[in-house]
């Protein structure tokens, strides 16, 4: 199970997450065209410039789970992420623990939804066990952990591949900004507000709205990340809450994993009353909750331009 819902879940990437696994240079300039082909040819030219960039850029994942074998999964920690990366030219992975996975389950429409209100405590005894999955994982399996800009510099240079230690949800918080400072400490440096279960911070597109957008515990939340250094992501808020987050963030706010309404990456689906209606490519008709409109890009947007 996919804690996100869009295509990723229907349309993987084999040249990530299979076995063997498939190099950049392999993928885009093996067995393309015909050997000596002149589609090989350019094939093999935009290969080599492909891998350039990757050796002279920073490449980032801004979210992700880590695979199938990856920290929402049963398995121990192990050497798959940091191959898979190597396999892919990917330098850094933001590497997203879902405090609320306990509660989620998929729906027989296929929405995920929390399917119960979780115990107390439960969130964060589950989000402490992540963490301490990720400890192991950059104890022992070939990736760092980036806690700032250096890190990541390093890491490149050297050719290691990396991750920024991220969490899809504070629901595990619960009223107590002392575990934000907790995760600081314990090597988090990007959070996402909110996910699929009702929080004390703001609305999430999916659910029913309570809030009216942002909470002001919601707004301490976001002053707290702000001064202790954590990347704010809006992803999963409503629009309301993210323009109203906005107003309130003094540093540049993230939204990481989404698709803009009416885009030109969305398909179309026939609705009810006939009509044509968008959709993911690759995924069934299903109310596009989880899009985004021009409004939430631009107000994410305009907070790295001050």
């Amino acid at each position: 199970m996919d804690c996100c819902g869009h295509d990723h879940v229907t349309a993987p990437q084999p040249w990530v997450w299979s076995t063997p696994l498939v190099s950049v240079g392999a993928m885009l300039a093996g067995d393309v065209g015909r050997r000596g082909s002149t589609a090989a040819a350019r094939t093999a030219e935009d290969a080599s410039a492909a891998l350039a960039v990757l050796r002279n850029s920073i490449s980032v994942d801004v979210h992700s789970h880590g695979g199938s074998t990856g920290i929402t999964s049963k398995a121990p920690p192990s050497g798959d992420l940091a191959n898979a990366m190597r396999g892919g030219s990917l330098a850094v992975a933001c590497l997203a623990d879902v405090p609320d996975w306990p509660v989620l389950a998929r729906s027989p429409e296929g929405r995920l939804a929390a399917i119960r209100t979780p115990a107390l405590d439960e969130l964060y005894r589950y989000h402490l066990d992540r963490l301490a999955w990720m400890d192991e994982l950059v104890a022992g399996h070939g990736v760092r952990r980036a806690l700032n800009a250096t890190d990541l510099e390093a890491a490149h240079q050297e050719g290691e591949p990396a991750i920024i230690a991220d969490v899809e949800g504070l629901d595990f918080l619960e009223g107590k900004l002392e575990r934000l400072e907790e995760a600081h400490w314990r090597g988090i440096r990007h959070v996402q507000l909110v996910h699929y279960t009702p929080n004390d911070i703001g609305d999430f597109q999916t659910g029913v709205i309570t809030h009216q957008g942002l909470t002001e515990f919601g707004a301490e939340v976001i002053r707290a990340c702000d001064r202790l250094g954590f990347v704010c992501d809006l992803a999963h808020a409503t629009e309301d809450m993210a323009k109203q987050a906005v107003k309130v963030a003094t540093k540049p706010l993230l939204l990481s994993h989404t698709a803009v309404l009416g885009s030109r990456a969305m398909g179309r689906r026939r609705s009810a009353g006939g009509r044509s209606a968008p959709t993911m490519r690759g995924q069934s008709p299903r109310p596009a909750a989880r899009l985004a409109s021009g409004t939430s890009f631009r107000a994410s947007i305009d907070t790295s331009r001050g």
